[in-house]
């Protein structure tokens, strides 16, 4: 990883604004959603192997969506 919270990007990313929302974009944002309420729970539940997969889970669609929203403009 990057050295930065891949939830905290992703979060951020959800919340970012844009101005135009295309399809594609509302379902990453769920998916995004899901994502977060799952390391939440492994947070609370003290379950650090899946609390780390979910962070590299995180990075790697914090980077696809990073690399979409460049694609087009957004």
């Amino acid at each position: 990883m990057n050295g930065s919270d891949p939830f905290d990007r992703l979060e951020r990313l959800i919340h970012r604004p844009i101005s135009s929302r295309p399809d594609w974009l509302l379902i990453w944002r769920d998916e995004a959603h899901h994502l977060l309420f799952l390391a939440r729970r492994a947070g609370a539940n003290d379950d650090t192997d899946t609390l780390d997969e979910l962070a590299t889970e995180a990075e790697v669609m914090a980077d696809a969506m990073e690399r979409r929203l460049t694609f087009e403009g957004l």
